[in-house]
């Protein structure tokens, strides 16, 4: 089954139906492959990465969350109590599958000083 958007070739799909990608049958190997060759990378910055984390703290914090552990670490977290972390828990999950998991996650209350705005 093939679907072509506005006659455009370059944005054809075909349809294929789901395989585990660690797969021997060689049906599934050529499919891995179609999938390598229209892989397109990205550059994470330290910036990015840094705003990124600095984001889950935040929102870890606003959950309850008082502790600094490692992205994987409050994952295996969250994963046991999805009810309390489910605003960080998507998050998370992100981070770990970008190779983050072993960044530290600083959950903890910032300290008021006068000059941060109310």
């Amino acid at each position: 089954m093939t679907f072509a958007l506005a006659g455009h070739k370059s944005l054809e799909n075909k349809a294929q139906p789901h395989r585990n990608l660690f797969s021997t049958d060689p049906p599934a190997r050529e499919y891995t492959v179609s999938i390598a060759r229209n892989q397109i990378m990205k550059v994470i910055s330290q910036k990015q990465t840094k705003m990124a984390i600095d984001h889950i703290a935040g929102v870890l914090n606003k959950e309850g969350a008082n502790q600094t552990l490692t992205v994987q670490e409050w994952l295996d977290v969250a994963e046991t109590r999805p009810a309390q972390f489910m605003s960080s828990l998507s998050g998370l999950e992100v981070l770990g599958l970008l190779g983050f998991g072993d960044q530290l996650i600083r959950a903890e209350p910032v300290a008021w000083s006068p000059s941060a705005p109310r």
